[in-house]
């Protein structure tokens, strides 16, 4: 499943992508350019507005409400039961949405931090904007958080 995130929705988009869904977001797209998107890759919209009734030719469109982003997340989850939040968790870049690829951290020696060259697990990298990601306490903590929402997806 695709999404696409009006400008309001920017943080939700981010924790989405941290969940491995593919989620369009620009904050310079404006609404007819964000249904544009939706519509030629086939992708529901996520919106705080709710007036998409008298446009024609509407994609697929969930309106969330609130500006609780724990229930944004939920919200989603909720009208699209089939995903899973952790099952590709940190998959994609939070800036780009592009996939990420695994990197051998040796190769990145002087990029990461001398004490995150200690840390064991996954380090992966954007291949669009160069982004480097591996497993430290802010990963554990966005982990935590997924997993307190959705104590039946735990691993």
């Amino acid at each position: 499943m695709k999404f696409a995130c009006d400008v309001m929705l920017g943080r939700l988009a981010r924790w989405l992508r941290l969940c491995g869904l593919d989620v369009f977001y620009k904050n310079d797209v404006d609404r007819s350019g964000l249904l544009r998107v939706a519509r030629e890759e086939g992708r529901v919209v996520l919106t705080r507005a709710g007036n998409f009734r008298e446009l024609s030719e509407i994609p697929p469109y969930f309106i969330i409400s609130g500006d609780d982003l724990d229930g944004q997340i939920l919200q989603v989850y909720n009208a699209y039961p089939g995903l899973d939040p952790l099952a590709k968790f940190l998959t994609r870049c939070v800036e780009c949405n592009v996939p990420l690829e695994d990197v051998d951290k040796n190769n990145f020696r002087g990029l990461i931090p001398p004490k995150a060259m200690l840390i064991e697990g996954r380090f992966c990298r954007c291949p669009s904007c160069g982004k480097l990601l591996w497993p430290g306490t802010h990963v554990t903590r966005i982990r935590s958080r997924l997993e307190r929402l959705f104590p039946s997806q735990r691993r």
